[in-house]
């Protein structure tokens, strides 16, 4: 039918005359052809690399497995105990874990509980690091890396925060005469007593297994983090507390706290997964404050020497760290192959090979774990080669530069670790010393086998300690440190972790002056 003039809405215009092809069976095959084309250029090319790259990945599996390594996540998870020997099945954690840390497991937000402050649940103790109104105790933590013990405040201050705390909480005894800074501790972390007492109990059962759900690729890590938190929590607890009975000198009572500090830090070291481990390395740095701050006024005696050197000589952060990087490792792998995020992607096994290549070449070198170094030359020089190799961003590599970046930068913080524990044992041997003999040694190696079973030598270089006394009677015992060089025993002048305390100065054990005599045993 040709259209009328009467009727303009019926003629083609001038749109459908110039894509009017687009509907004609002919261009609707061709496009389906050029479709189905592209689809089985998709496939093959998704088919090619997955089976391209699970090829290689159990090639390089099969390769390193027959040399001792262990890939299954499973290997690094801990293995079950029995509840009666399990410090997490203890009563104080089972509140805990049903009221708090179990929501973690599934999506949302975390569940906040308030515990009574006189109560068994260690989340009491976790509060109390949290000011009441603003109010803070007036008080400054101590450091060994920095050469400071705890100041535990002064007397004005504590009346006042007392005064101030009743005014606006009925959290705290108001205070019928004023009391020493150490009292006023004891009294304020007197509501924590039970808590303490519970804890004391649970690490008595010998072993340790968190009952977290390391079946389900994200589930230990969603729900380590609010454990470790509230563990730490109650390490900083037991820290002042052991300070306040240092200053009164009950040192029967701050030595068990101190040995409770220890068994609280080991509880997570067989967790195979990183933030446990920078948790450990944190709670060690607490508890090495009251053994450092217990040493320059002489408050341990021989036998609670011995045992703070054999508690300090079952830690080490060497060969945690060689286990946390192979159980993240592994725990990588378990992610990116169970994960749904990853089922369908074809460069999900190229990820893992990248993953392996990463750890074995710039992860796990850092450590000799037979010769006990950890190098800092070492850790420079593959980071630089991590660099290089990773100039350019490419599908099989994007992955893995997240999570190498997530890990990079944490050998200094193990090395210090596991060089403050060293430090602090030698410094256990020379008071053993100076008690049987008056004073401090010539040098260390008049301390081996009687006052400890072998002197550790330097982690940074294997090089022997740096060890001399000085004329005020006292010593200055260190480490290179992270920049390795020797620094005649001077410290950074920088009080944080950061590049610049890095890069200047040594890991220095020396007391302050002003505890340089103290009351002698």
């Amino acid at each position: 039918m040709t259209p009328s003039l009467d009727h303009p809405e019926e003629r083609p215009t001038p749109s459908r005359r110039a894509f009017g092809w687009l509907f004609r069976w002919r261009t609707l095959r061709r496009l389906l052809i050029v479709l189905v084309g592209l689809v089985t250029l998709l496939a093959l090319f998704w088919t090619e690399e997955r089976v391209r790259g699970k090829y290689e990945w159990e090639a390089y599996k099969e390769k390193w497995e027959a040399k001792g390594e262990h890939f299954d996540f499973a290997h690094f998870v801990p293995p079950p105990v029995p509840d009666d020997q399990n410090f997490f099945k203890a009563p104080i954690w089972s509140a805990a874990f049903k009221q708090r840390w179990m929501p973690a497991l599934t999506p949302g937000v975390l569940k906040a509980v308030a515990a009574p402050a006189d109560s068994d649940d260690p989340l009491a103790m976790n509060a109390f690091v949290s000011p009441v109104h603003g109010l803070y105790p007036p008080f400054e933590t101590g450091s060994w890396s920095e050469g400071k013990i705890t100041n535990l405040g002064d007397p004005a201050a504590w009346h006042r925060y007392f005064r101030r705390a009743a005014e606006v909480t009925n959290l705290f005894p108001i205070l019928s005469r004023p009391r020493s800074p150490a009292e006023s501790w004891l009294l304020l972390l007197s509501r924590h007593d039970r808590a303490i007492e519970a804890l004391r109990r649970a690490g008595r059962r010998p072993q340790s297994r968190l009952p977290l759900d390391y079946g389900n690729p994200s589930g230990p890590s969603a729900a380590l983090m609010p454990i470790v938190i509230d563990l730490r929590g109650c390490i900083h607890v037991l820290n002042l507390r052991a300070a306040a009975e240092l200053a009164e000198s009950n040192t029967s009572e701050a030595f068990s706290d101190v040995k409770l500090m220890f068994r609280l830090t080991d509880s997570i070291r067989n967790q195979p997964l990183f933030i446990s481990q920078m948790v450990r390395v944190a709670m060690m740095a607490i508890t090495l404050d009251p053994v450092y701050a217990g040493l320059p006024e002489h408050r341990w005696d021989d036998t609670q020497l011995a045992g703070l050197e054999a508690e300090l000589a079952k830690e080490d952060f060497l060969a945690d760290y060689d286990f946390t990087m192979r159980g993240e490792r592994a725990f990588g792998f378990s992610l990116v192959s169970s994960s749904p995020r990853y089922r369908l992607n074809p460069f999900r096994y190229q990820y893992c090979l990248a993953l392996a290549r990463m750890y074995r070449q710039w992860v796990l070198p850092v450590v000799d774990l037979k010769a006990r170094t950890l190098s800092p030359t070492r850790a420079r020089r593959l980071q630089q080669d991590e660099a290089t190799a990773w100039k350019h961003t490419t599908l099989y590599n994007i992955l893995v530069k997240t999570a190498f970046r997530n890990i990079r930068h944490v050998e200094p913080r193990f090395a210090l670790a596991q060089a403050g524990v060293d430090l602090a044992r030698v410094g256990c041997a020379l008071e053993r010393y100076r008690l049987a003999h008056g004073e401090y040694p010539v040098g260390l190696d008049e301390l081996a086998s009687r006052f400890i079973p072998k002197v550790p030598h330097d982690l940074i270089n294997g090089q022997p300690l740096h060890y001399r006394r000085t004329p005020d009677g006292r010593f200055v015992l260190y480490s290179v440190g992270w920049n390795g060089k020797d620094d005649g025993g001077v410290r950074s002048g920088a009080t944080a972790f950061n590049e610049q305390w890095l890069e200047s100065g040594d890991w220095v054990w020396e007391y302050p002056a002003s505890h340089a005599s103290g009351p002698q045993k």
